[in-house]
């Protein structure tokens, strides 16, 4: 082939040859001889200005010979002349470009991006082409492109091409260079649609209904891949395609992404409304919650039960329940359910396993090792499923070896049902031992409320009940969403309207549910002290008549569950029908009538067991509860034991005779703490606006933990009296989600503060620092103000006590790890605020032990302590080994923040037990949660912190007692009221039982009445008096008790001298305007010296309207002058308030809007309520 040097057909650079030196190359095509650009350039474009302007003109050899002939040899090189070419300025531009997208591709190599883009748009903002040469310049290549070979290559040589560095970014405009895991991306991209499409299609497919669980797994992964405008920009039926999903599944789900967003909280858990033949499991929730599980004494924990959110999507709506131990396994409860009058009563007498578990609450746990377990109890419980398990093997062994048995037990059927029964179950026990069953306590229910807000206001409500059928029935629930709030408004757009319009009425029924107890729940005392002689208060309203079906505060419908339980004689074994006591035939033992002989109690039913379980011969181990040694005295000393449940191994003999003991004590045992647990849930829901609830209990020694200690050192120790006092009780209603149902609860809820009396651990606890800790307690609740310790309340020290230390500024502490931590100044409170001042009376709750609560010395406080702060208490004890509380779990508090501070390398407590009150105060100032629950009967609102200073624990303040006979039987004691304060104070009068009782009655303290006689018997009263007069208080101490009764609108009667006893009377009454102060100096007022240090109160004088009537009753009016009035000069009527009764509208004195009493209102007094004033003088 003839080669050439075309005149424009230079290859290398733009095209040219003197651009890179690259050399034509002429080729014959197609018949015709043109004369093609062939060289490195950077996109093969011809010189438009040596090859014309298409880039192809008439070769220089249009002379050669044909193909087929020799080539003529080659003549010597002639020299040849220098030619400089002439470059275009599209060449030029052509040279540029390469340049630029060279130094792009550098630039976005090494992480310059911003300067690439800058580059990048600088020629992109150039002006655009005419589209006639850009078509020109497509032809040009489509000419070279299709110039170069076959079919193969051209398509080989296009793809190196376009894949060309500077190619492929030219073509990428503005867009970043392509990495190498782009490509990976992409796939990545492709794997998660089809993992998605698997996971929508596959994993989560359902034939039925989904779980609660599931579906939200469901929805969350929809919420994730589904943007909110999918529809918007017309891409559902992509995502359809993509996903393998409903179109109803796609629209759904962008609703849900939608409210998502609009939250901004994240995720909140989808609670769906159940199908139309869903089971209502309310029944066995509380099954499982009663008589399914029993408290778990040593294991104290409280477990946040979820129910929904707040009103305000802010809160979360929850119940705090405390652990539970449940009474077996799943297996065996099961069985006991199906045998209960509530699975037959509700489900028919069926229920599968999995949905029975399912209803259990997750604070119903197992068992796990433990301290302080009740003896009596743990033995049975360990020993029955021993016995029940080895007595299978020893009669399949006696038949073998021995034939049958033929006891009076093995010949009779029934009773070798029942003998065999026995061993099964907690419950087969009482069964088959209690035979005459459980009776029912009507007058020992606990109210329930009804899960629907009442139609009619309660005083409707309690008209109708005289006429049960014409109780209106409430309306049912309105339907609510399935979705989040949010969600539900476009969920389903042709209910739209309608949904709306629910969650309106929804929230109208909320509003009025929760201002209709507001009204009716007493902030006075309650109705059990109204007009009975002169005991009547003047601060309590009406009393609401209590009704069949009408709980008496309220005014809610009940919905009541009656207590039942076996009789207290049948559990110690003295069954009432063999004394001859009656028995309901309903209630009777089926088998009483084929069965005379037995009666209730092992000894009754089964005088002598079967020989085969009690073989003298043959052994078993069994568990047993002895004394081990722990350590030897020193120097002589007594050794130390401790009682521990150990294995015993010995005959079948000996193991029933314990056995029976062992159960007999049980069931008298068991009797007294069912009673105890009702008591006190009936003691809460009786629970007026005047009475609170105090449990105490000392929690272990704290010991102040730091970064670093010497190898067996001592650590710091301090004592923590922790005290949960609850007043206030009230009923809120409650949006409750369970099982797919959405409805409206009502709840009890009371306003709770945890109290942390700390002192040095040198002071052992004792009746003597449980009082000081309970005076003060009480003096704060009621006036604002502590008496003997050092009391902080949100970061303030509240007025009073003694010995008080330098409060502590504002500081940053640092740690041993380097950080840093505030702590804010404590401050003293601008006045004394009362927390309740409606505080009446208390039931204080503790456990028995004897050094601190169930001794002389706390009896005679409780005869004494209406005296000394105004306040009736009764002390209850709880069972034995069953003294766990709610105080076991809020003294953890205490101890978890010195560990932290610990941890935080904080030093707290080297000053002393004061220190760690300074540092509590400060840095656990209040209850900390992380949501605010809307339910929870115990939940922590304030937290008080009390100092106390070992100087504050004398016997003159909580002086001794005498002993008092039958003490160690006693779980209640309360006040005796006497007119006579200093001889109360003396003897310590008591009215004692050996069973605390929660009925109406007894818990407004009018034990006269109880409601529970017949089950308790009656109160006895018995005295704990004073052991010496050694540190007995003076007139001044008695006068100051006195003082701190006083409040305001208190009528109290005056006395006066002889001189002016003709006016009106020896006794003078007046209405007090304030609490009694105590003056500072002497000062003057309405002609009156009154001295230093005196105690005074301002009033009103009642003025005696002509002379008394024919029966003695005397008229008077209240006089709008107010008067200083002597404290000292007052009749001390201690035990109840003086009352006046108006004579035109039978009404106590009230106030008017303005602040005084009404002008010309006559007042009576009756002759009786002025002759026992007057005998008192």
């Amino acid at each position: 082939r003839a080669r050439r040097q075309g005149p424009g057909c230079g290859g290398g650079g733009g095209g040219h040859p003197a651009a890179d030196g690259g050399e034509g190359e002429g080729r014959e095509l197609g018949g015709s001889r043109l004369g093609l650009g062939v060289g490195g350039g950077l996109d093969g474009e011809l010189d438009k200005g040596l090859c014309g302007e298409e880039g192809v003109g008439p070769s220089a050899a249009t002379n050669l010979p044909p193909p087929h002939q020799p080539l003529p040899p080659a003549a010597p090189a002639a020299k040849r002349k220098r030619v400089v070419a002439v470059v275009s300025a599209r060449v030029r531009a052509g040279h540029d470009l390469r340049e630029l997208l060279t130094k792009v591709k550098l630039l976005e190599r090494a992480g310059s991006s911003t300067q690439a883009a800058e580059i990048v748009d600088e020629q992109i903002s150039r002006p655009e082409p005419s589209d006639h040469l850009a078509r020109k310049r497509a032809d040009e290549l489509q000419r070279n492109l299709f110039s170069i070979g076959d079919w193969n290559l051209t398509v080989a040589a296009l793809e190196k091409f376009l894949a060309l560095p500077a190619v492929a970014r030219l073509r990428q405009r503005d867009a970043p260079a392509p990495k190498r895991t782009d490509q990976v991306d992409a796939d990545t991209a492709t794997e998660l649609l089809v993992a998605a499409k698997t996971f929508f299609t596959a994993i989560m497919r359902s034939s039925g209904r989904r779980t609660a669980e599931d579906m939200n797994a469901f929805w969350a992964g929809a919420a994730a891949l589904l943007p909110p405008d999918l529809f918007e920009n017309r891409h559902g039926r992509a995502a359809m395609r993509i996903l393998g999903v409903h179109y109803r599944v796609i629209q759904r789900g962008t609703v849900v992404r939608a409210a998502l967003e609009d939250r901004a909280k994240g995720w909140i858990r989808l609670v769906y409304r159940g199908h139309k033949d869903r089971l209502d499991l309310r029944a066995l929730t509380e099954w499982w919650h009663t008589e399914g599980s029993t408290e778990d004494n040593a294991n104290k924990q409280a477990y946040r039960i979820y129910h929904s959110e707040g009103d305000n999507q802010e809160e979360l709506a929850y119940d705090v329940h405390w652990r539970r131990a449940a009474l077996g396994t799943d297996k065996e409860l099961h069985r006991l359910f199906l045998e209960s009058e509530t699975c037959r009563s509700h489900f028919n007498g069926k229920i599968g396993r999995k949905l029975f578990v399912s209803a259990k609450c997750k604070c119903i746990r197992q068992r796990k090792p433990s301290e302080c377990d009740c003896k009596i109890c743990s033995v049975v419980h360990v020993n029955l499923p021993i016995w029940n398990r080895a007595r299978a093997n020893w009669r399949a062994h006696h038949a073998q070896t021995k034939g049958a048995c033929t006891c009076y037990i093995c010949a009779d059927p029934l009773l070798t049902e029942l003998w065999l029964r026995m061993s099964k179950s907690m419950r087969d026990l009482e069964t088959v031992l209690l035979p005459c069953g459980k009776v029912p306590y009507a007058q020992y229910t606990a109210p329930v409320l009804v899960h629907t807000a009442p139609t009619a206001p309660p005083a409707t409500a309690a008209v109708n009940n005289a006429n049960p059928s014409a109780m209106p029935s409430p309306p049912p629930l309105p339907a609510t969403s399935l979705l989040s709030p949010a969600a539900a408004d476009v969920v389903r757009k042709p209910r739209r309207a309608r949904a709306v319009a629910r969650r309106a009425a929804r929230r109208q029924e909320v509003a009025a549910a929760e201002a209709a107890p507001a009204a009716s729940v007493p902030r006075g005392l309650p109705p059990s002290e109204q007009p009975v002689a002169l005991l009547v208060s003047p601060l309590a309203p009406p009393p609401l008549q209590p009704q069949a079906n009408v709980h008496a505060q309220t005014g809610m419908p009940l919905e009541s569950k009656v207590f039942e339980l076996h009789y207290q004689l049948c559990c110690n074994g003295k069954c009432v029908s063999k004394s001859g006591g009656s028995v309901a035939s309903s209630r009777r033992c089926p088998n009483r009538d084929a069965l005379e002989r037995r009666y209730c109690g092992w000894v009754n039913s089964f005088p002598t067991p079967c020989p085969i379980d009690a073989d003298e011969t043959e052994l078993i181990t069994y568990h047993a509860w002895q004394a081990m040694l722990r350590k030897r005295g020193d120097d002589g000393g007594p050794d130390h034991y401790a009682e521990e449940l150990v294995p015993i191994r010995a005959t079948r003999a000996h193991f029933m005779a314990a056995f029976q003991g062992f159960v007999t004590t049980y069931f008298a045992h068991i009797w007294e703490c069912r009673m105890m647990r009702q008591g006190l849930k009936m003691f809460e829901a009786n629970k007026d606006g005047v009475t609170a609830s105090k449990l105490t209990d000392y929690a272990a020694q704290c010991p102040l933990q730091r970064m670093h200690t010497a190898t067996c050192a001592t650590k710091m120790m301090i004592n923590n009296g922790v005290t949960v006092v609850g007043y206030l009780p009230r009923t809120v209603s409650v949006e409750v989600k369970k099982g797919g149902i959405v409805r409206l609860e009502r709840r009890r809820q009371q306003d709770v503060v945890v109290i942390y009396g700390i002192f040095s651990a040198a002071y052992k606890p004792s009746a003597v620092t449980y009082n000081i800790q309970a005076e003060d307690i009480d003096s704060i609740l009621k006036y604002g103000r502590s008496i003997h310790g050092e009391a902080f309340l949100n970061g303030k020290r509240l007025p009073g006590g003694m010995y008080h230390g330098v409060l502590p500024v504002a500081e940053i502490v640092h740690t041993e790890g380097g950080g840093e931590s505030v702590l804010l100044a404590i401050t003293d409170a601008d006045a004394a605020v009362p927390l309740f001042p409606e505080y009446a009376r208390c039931v204080e709750i503790t456990d028995g032990a004897p050094t601190q609560f169930d001794n002389k010395t706390n009896y005679h406080q409780t005869a004494i302590w209406f005296y000394k702060t105004g306040i009736e208490r009764k002390a209850v004890q709880l069972i034995t080994m069953h003294g766990k509380g709610v105080c076991d779990g809020y003294s953890n508090s205490p101890s978890k923040a010195l560990n932290l501070a610990a941890a935080a390398g904080k030093i707290v407590g080297q000053d002393g037990a004061r220190d760690v009150v300074l540092y509590l105060a400060r840095d656990r100032p209040s209850p900390q949660t992380l949501k605010t629950g809307i339910s929870g009967y115990w939940k922590a609102d304030q937290i008080i912190y009390i100092y106390y200073d070992e100087r504050l624990f004398t016997k003159s303040r909580v002086p001794d007692a005498k002993p008092m006979p039958g003490s160690s039987k006693v779980h209640m004691a309360a006040a005796k009221k006497t007119a006579d304060a200093a001889a109360a104070k003396r003897d310590g009068p008591l009215l004692t039982s050996a069973y605390f009782c929660g009925c109406a009655a007894c818990t407004a303290f009018n034990f006269d009445n109880c409601l529970m006689k017949d089950a308790f018997g009656s109160v006895v009263p018995k005295n704990c008096a004073r052991a010496s007069d050694v540190g007995f208080e003076s007139q001044t101490v008695q006068l100051e008790d006195f003082a701190r009764t006083l409040v305001r609108d208190r009528v109290v009667a005056v006395r006066v001298s002889a001189d002016e006893a003709d006016i009106e009377g020896v006794l003078w009454f007046a209405i007090l305007e304030d609490l009694p102060i105590k003056l500072t100096e002497a000062t003057m007022h309405a002609g009156q010296e009154f001295g230093e240090g005196w105690l005074v109160a301002h009033g009103h004088w009642f003025s005696l309207q002509g002379t008394p009537a024919a029966n003695g009753d005397r008229t008077y009016v209240i006089l709008p002058a107010v008067v200083m009035l002597n404290v000292n000069s007052m009749l001390r009527v201690i035990t109840t308030p003086i009352v006046f009764n108006a004579a035109n509208k039978n009404a106590r004195p009230r106030r008017a809007r303005g602040g005084g009493f009404t002008s010309g209102t006559t007042y009576l007094l009756s002759y009786s309520v002025w002759e026992s004033l007057t005998g008192l003088l």
